[in-house]
């Protein structure tokens, strides 16, 4: 079979073709008739007959790259979840005349807002991995721990790959304008990787807002992307606020995104749980925001459950 691109692409025995392809070089070795591609195979056939996500498909058909791959694999699935919902989406849209970079998705809803979407996979430290498979050869017990250093370091590392997503290192905003009244900015963060995988909306919230929103047995000493400081905080915390700032000033909501199952590296569902910027949004307007996410994917599982 000879196939140079997805532009050629006209058959599911193609699409499979070029995705085994994709996998193989990204170190997931798998045949076109591996019926384990199927899942995946058919979400791609969904958003590639939408017709908005040809860079999409073009860079996942590409890639050799193993975690390049499963961000892509992210990006598609996330679109999947959109489309199947009858919620189109834009791929790739650049928001600013002054940057060359664009948001990964765009999203005009009824009510006449754009959601501006900027998506990021989080994977796991290859540390926490080996500690990890390390305590459950040793251990009599299925199990394994994280001692609070690491813990904090592993959410203070989430704080930075958000942070990143919307503040370059000079600490400029990038990607979304910060003046649009019909704009609402928000990071989406895939988070299945961190805390062992036992990350909860706890640890989301101390993103968010730091020590203050969440019970003192979670608290680690973080101050939060969107925490307001006060004038009586002492000189490093006004410092890591003043870095916060810009982030602080034009992102509405950071929407964290998990895999289920989670540790599926192509086939899986993503839920999420939103947390909203209360100096950008307010609680109806971060309810209205909510509702477009909810049409296409559901609440963390966890969360339900609570309920």
């Amino acid at each position: 079979m000879n196939i140079d691109g997805p532009l050629t692409m006209q058959t599911m025995e193609e699409l499979r073709f070029l995705l085994a392809r994709a996998l193989s070089a990204s170190g997931y070795e798998v045949a076109p008739a591996d019926n384990r591609l199927t899942p995946l195979a058919e979400k791609l056939e969904l958003i590639r007959e939408a017709g908005r996500y040809t860079r999409l498909l073009s860079n996942l058909f590409a890639a050799n790259d193993r975690a390049n791959l499963r961000s892509l694999v992210l990006e598609a699935t996330f679109a999947f979840h959109f489309e199947t919902a009858g919620m189109p989406l834009q791929y790739e849209v650049r928001r600013r005349p002054d940057d060359e970079t664009s948001v990964d998705f765009l999203r005009r809803t009824e009510c006449g807002k754009e959601l501006c979407i900027e998506m990021r996979l989080v994977q796991q430290r290859q540390a926490i991995t080996t500690l990890f498979e390390k305590q459950l050869r040793e251990s009599v017990y299925f199990g394994t721990t994280l001692d609070g250093a690491a813990d904090r370091a592993d959410t203070l590392r989430l704080q930075r790959l958000t942070l990143e997503k919307a503040v370059n290192p000079d600490g400029q905003l990038i990607k979304f304008r910060p003046d649009d009244a019909n704009s609402y900015n928000i990071v989406a963060i895939e988070v299945s990787g961190l805390h062992l995988g036992m990350i909860d909306d706890k640890d989301c919230m101390l993103v968010a807002y730091g020590d203050p929103d969440v019970p003192d047995y979670a608290r680690r000493g973080l101050f939060g992307l969107f925490q307001e400081p006060y004038p009586e905080y002492p000189d490093h915390i006004q410092e890591v606020a003043a870095k916060y700032a810009p982030f602080r000033d034009a992102v509405h909501a950071v929407l964290f995104l998990r895999q289920e199952p989670p540790v599926h590296p192509i086939n899986y569902n993503l839920e999420y749980i939103l947390i909203h910027n209360r100096q950008l949004a307010t609680s109806a307007e971060a309810e209205q925001v909510a509702r477009e996410f909810h049409g296409a994917m559901n609440v963390w599982k966890s969360v339900r459950n609570r309920d």
